[in-house]
């Protein structure tokens, strides 16, 4: 089997804030930087490629359409957070909604 390892997201390039090596997993530092670059280059969803909020919708349909026994549904790694904000549309709110900040913040 062939390793592939992804060098970019949403045309942002990894080694233009990292150093990239394959024997390392991306850790807090790297999504840290990441995603400040991210809400630095895009200020609203409607900026992100039609196909990629089109996949995200695809993933909050299949959860709307389940059903559960107490109402709740768990969130963990949910990246741009694009599927809870689907899914607050909807009318599906937070009981408790996490966000992690740098301490330097």
């Amino acid at each position: 089997m062939r390793k592939f390892y992804q060098e970019e997201w949403f045309g942002i390039k990894f080694k233009s804030f990292v150093k990239l090596d394959s024997s390392r997993v991306a850790d807090k530092s790297f999504y840290d930087k990441f995603y400040d670059e991210f809400y630095k280059r895009c200020k609203s969803y409607e900026e992100l490629p039609e196909s990629w909020q089109d996949s995200k919708k695809a993933v909050a349909d299949l959860i709307l359409g389940q059903t559960f026994p107490d109402g709740k549904i768990l969130s963990i790694g949910c990246g741009s957070g694009y599927v809870e904000y689907l899914l607050r549309k909807e009318g599906i709110l937070p009981l408790l909604n996490l966000r992690w900040k740098r301490q330097d913040s």
